[in-house]
């Protein structure tokens, strides 16, 4: 709207469009005295700015305040006022006014956002960052420059005075899968969260959330981050405990089972050789060759006993983790070479890196597939043996599949694997173990098998939290 002022403030002119803007027709206009209508808070600066203009021929000046509306509301206007009252044309203050309330609003409740923003960002724990990415020519990210970092980045990074730093000056070791990662985030606009290492910082590991920011022309990647370099390891701790508890229930149950061999066999084979002598004795001088035949059998009870009490004796020699100190595919190939008897075949496959595997987990794995191994050779009939294991970036895949008779897991394979019937072992070193070992990794045991289809033992322990 336009409006005219003489000397005294009074309006003595306005147009049409001050009805759009004030409410008032420019005839109610007229009869307003305009500081009245003005907000206390702004009336001073006004009346100060109309005094100079009066005083200051051809000044102009740009003015914000807030008016009363017609309806009662406070409306922000913003305005150009020209001092003319020497000008014989118009003679007067010439207002050029306008509403501007919607635009103060905004900006207001943006202030307020960027405030709410610069809060969260000064006192939250977690770190954050904006990041500019940096691309060659051939479009390959290769470095990426810090825009902001609120205080917690350099707690959880150990990285001092980032902003406006680029990573490669900050560290240059700096592993090149963070680089490729954000850069593909600041490429597609796909954001993504992970968990990853950062070996030049001082090896600590991170949970990462990190989403483009801005236009795509920007390249701005903003990325949200927490140092879990110790939850990790207390988790590491934890799995090495259970570890640790189920290592001593193995070798609980393996010294029981071990018991019962020699209860339930060497002890039942040397008895057979006593009797057998006696009957030696009796037979010796009325029966030569009846008296022959019982020597016979005690001498190769005898032997079954010594045979029998020697791989028992191999057995327990072999506890532990010496084992798996070679590596898992290593233990795995021995005890398939040493223990699968002849005219069973055997076949092995070993992928992924096996050094990412902690100690205590390749142990555990080893004697849950080892006791697969042995409920294969011993109760299924099987003519062949497949194992494998898998390293993948969050666990350990270890199967164990045989071509034997197979059974109902329901109902259990039978007595001996069920560890109820002589000879076999107990429950502790069965499935129910198998499956407990597995749990108190973090992991599970799955057991698929159909009467006359064969088995297929499967085990998989997290590697990673």
């Amino acid at each position: 709207m336009v409006t005219i002022s003489d000397r005294e403030g009074r309006i003595v002119y306005a147009n049409p469009a001050t009805e759009r803007v004030s409410g008032y027709t420019p005839e109610e206009f007229l009869a307003l005295d305009p500081f009245e209508r003005m907000h206390p808070e702004d009336r001073p600066r006004c009346e100060e700015a109309f005094e100079e203009l009066a005083n200051t021929p051809g000044l102009s000046l740009h003015l914000e305040h807030r008016v009363r509306h017609k309806d009662g509301t406070w409306r922000w206007v913003e305005g150009t006022f020209a001092s003319l009252f020497d000008d014989p044309d118009e003679g007067g203050l010439l207002a050029t006014v306008r509403d501007v309330t919607e635009r103060k609003r905004a900006e207001e409740a943006l202030r307020s956002s960027e405030e709410k923003y610069h809060t969260l960002f000064e006192s939250i724990d977690e770190g954050f960052c904006i990041v500019e990415m940096i691309f060659d020519r051939a479009g390959h990210p290769v470095d990426y420059r810090f825009l902001e970092v609120n205080p917690a980045f350099e707690r959880h990074t150990g990285l001092h005075g980032a902003a406006g730093k680029r990573m490669r000056e900050l560290e240059p070791r700096h592993e090149e899968h963070w680089f490729e990662t954000y850069g593909r985030i600041a490429r597609t606009g796909e954001p993504e969260r992970f968990q990853n290492a950062a070996r030049y910082l001082d090896a600590r590991w991170y949970d990462v959330y990190a989403f483009r920011i801005g236009v795509p022309e920007e390249r701005k990647v903003a990325i949200l981050f927490t140092d879990i370099t110790r939850r990790r390891e207390a988790e590491a701790e934890r799995l090495r405990l259970h570890a640790l508890e189920a290592s001593a229930r193995s070798e609980a149950s393996e010294r029981q089972r071990i018991g019962r061999e020699l209860h339930d066999r060497v002890a039942h084979t040397m008895g057979v050789a006593h009797q057998s002598l006696q009957l030696y004795t009796v037979y010796a001088k009325s029966d030569p060759t009846r008296a022959a035949d019982k020597l016979k059998r005690a001498t190769e009870a005898i032997q079954y006993a010594l045979d029998q009490t020697r791989d028992l004796s191999t057995q327990l020699a072999r506890q532990g983790t010496k084992e798996t100190q070679e590596g898992l595919g290593t233990a795995l190939r021995e005890l398939l070479d040493t223990y699968v008897p002849e005219g069973v075949e055997t076949a092995l496959s070993v992928e992924g890196d096996e050094s990412s595997v902690p100690p205590h987990v390749a142990d555990q794995a080893y004697l849950v597939m080892r006791e697969a191994v042995r409920n294969a050779v011993e109760h299924s009939g099987c003519v062949r043996v497949e194992v494998s294991i898998e390293v993948q970036d969050a666990g350990l895949w270890g199967i164990v599949e045989d071509d034997g008779q197979g059974f109902d897991p329901r109902e259990g394979p039978d007595d001996t694997r069920s560890g109820q019937g002589d000879g076999g072992p107990d429950e502790g070193v069965g499935l129910r173990s198998m499956r407990k070992r597995a749990e108190l990794l973090g992991g599970r045991l799955n057991l698929d098998s159909e009467s006359g289809s064969g088995t297929v033992v499967e085990v998989w322990v997290p590697l990673a939290d």
